[in-house]
């Protein structure tokens, strides 16, 4: 039985995450941020897929991902990265989204990491106590002797409402130098390579740019930057959400 850990990860948080269970699992890392090469995986694997949440959703650029990668029965769990808002039917799409591409869901988890538009909210997540828990849940699924699968949260009509988009679009200031990172390194491709302007169109909102720039020169406009973070604080709130898993 081979092991993989694949991970969608703009800014880091989720990747964190990804990659620690991984290094305690022994399993192989594959990043699928900026592309998935293709792959087949046989039915005694296992894969883990780790995501962030956004408003609910999928983002976009994994439905792109998982289109690379082909299974016969594999078993699948699934973790769910957000902001410490809600997963809403995030791991219900996620585990629709796998099943067609022959997969079979035994196991989900909801875990809170760094928010993309404030890290404040959500810094230090997910603790060493709860990369403990979810370690010892992925084991336990593993253990069963008999993988069943296992319904995910969510409504099923989340295909009917249509995906929140928020106006939250980064640019280059004059201090940038034209290095090429953000453009090579955006998940949608959204970024041309003249001027490093953003098609606002394509652009998830997924802050990879802002945090990936070699010369901190791409942020939000000021009034975006001011929105982005007190939309943090105000959807995600005080309260301490704590690791959800679904066997």
């Amino acid at each position: 039985m081979k092991k993989y850990v694949f991970y969608f990860s703009p800014t880091g948080g989720t990747r964190f995450a990804a990659v620690e269970l991984a290094k305690a699992m022994g399993a192989d890392e594959i990043d699928i941020t900026v592309r998935c090469l293709d792959m087949s995986l046989q039915e005694e694997d296992v894969a883990i897929f780790f995501f962030p949440v956004y408003a609910g959703r999928i983002p976009v650029p994994v439905r792109e991902r998982l289109s690379h990668i082909k299974a016969s029965g594999t078993s699948a769990i699934l973790v769910a990265c957000y902001g410490n808002r809600a997963v809403e039917d995030a791991l219900l799409e996620m585990s629709d989204r796998v099943k067609a591409k022959g997969f079979r869901t035994i196991g989900g988890a909801e875990i809170v990491t760094p928010h993309a538009f404030n890290p404040e909210v959500g810094k230090f997540r997910p603790d060493e106590g709860e990369r403990r828990q979810l370690l010892d849940f992925v084991n336990r699924v593993l253990a069963k002797p008999v993988k069943n699968e296992v319904q995910m949260p969510g409504d099923p009509a989340y295909k009917d409402k249509k995906p929140a988009k928020l106006p939250l679009y980064p640019k280059a200031a004059k201090e940038c130098i034209g290095c090429g990172i953000c453009f090579n390194n955006c998940p949608m491709k959204a970024i041309s390579e003249v001027k490093m302007k953003v098609n606002k169109k394509a652009c998830i909102s997924c802050m990879r740019c802002i945090d990936m720039c070699s010369t901190s020169s791409r942020h939000l406009p000021k009034s975006q930057e001011l929105l982005s973070k007190g939309l943090a604080f105000a959807m995600a709130g005080l309260k301490k959400n704590k690791p959800k898993f679904y066997m």
